[in-house]
């Protein structure tokens, strides 16, 4: 707790000293141009959000720094975000290349939210093979959405066959190891946000079981549960236990 609350106080100091900073420079995106080209990607994501929160517009006087923010944002799978830096980019220089992107990513938004719909509505096989096709797809962007959107159709999959499969089933396991793969691959695309703890919520609940497995006596099934959620995240410390 005390570490996530260091953590906390930091983010806070972070987005103070650039709203301050944004305050004595407001046009000036240099700030947001060396974090991007460091690979400080939170920092800038951070410094975007300050200055869109201080201004309430979504722009920089400057068309490459509303590029770079769409990209930043992109990286960060806020697609929203991204869609309105775009735009300004474009108001401010409308060429080609800013085109062509704002193209693809409204393309990429109106497909992932298509494959969202299908997942939250249809059956969960047709959102597995609906998502795929977004992944392997060249038109689009490649986001690290999609990949989440697998890897929780794969663990909704699972949930919803959970009543008629036995933990000590081979196939027990068989969605969520997909699940997680594709959870990997979205971390892969987009190591800045906290994808890993979609992975670490399915060590959580194969630990929960494995508990009521104890309480059972059935230890082999417990071990077999523990086991995996190892498997699936080695720092979950509570697992080892």
């Amino acid at each position: 707790p005390s570490a996530l609350n260091k953590g906390n106080v930091m983010v806070k100091k972070i987005i103070f000293l650039l709203i301050n900073f944004s305050i004595i420079f407001p046009d000036d995106c240099e700030l947001l141009r060396t974090l991007f080209e460091s690979n400080d990607i939170n920092a800038a994501y951070v410094e975007i959000m300050s200055s869109f929160m201080l201004t309430g517009k979504a722009e920089y006087d400057d068309s490459d720094c509303n590029f770079i923010a769409y990209k930043v944002s992109i990286a960060l799978d806020d697609l929203d975000l991204a869609k309105k830096y775009i735009e300004s980019a474009i108001n401010v220089n409308d060429n080609a290349e800013y085109r062509d992107s704002a193209s693809k990513l409204t393309h990429t938004i109106r497909e992932y939210k298509s494959a969202k719909y299908t997942l939250d509505n249809n059956s969960v096989d047709d959102a597995i093979s609906e998502f795929k096709q977004k992944i392997n797809s060249s038109n689009l962007l490649e986001i690290a959405l999609f990949h989440k959107g697998v890897g929780t159709a794969y663990k909704k999959k699972h949930l919803e066959l959970n009543a008629d499969l036995s933990v000590n089933d081979d196939a027990y396991f068989n969605n969520l190891n997909e699940s997680v793969k594709y959870f990997n691959e979205a971390i892969r695309i987009n190591p800045f946000k906290d994808y890993d703890d979609e992975i670490l919520n399915i060590s959580k609940y194969l630990t929960k079981i494995g508990k009521e497995k104890v309480k059972e006596e059935d230890y082999q099934t417990a071990l077999n549960l523990f086991n995996k959620a190892i498997e699936y995240s080695p720092k979950y410390l509570v697992v080892y236990f």
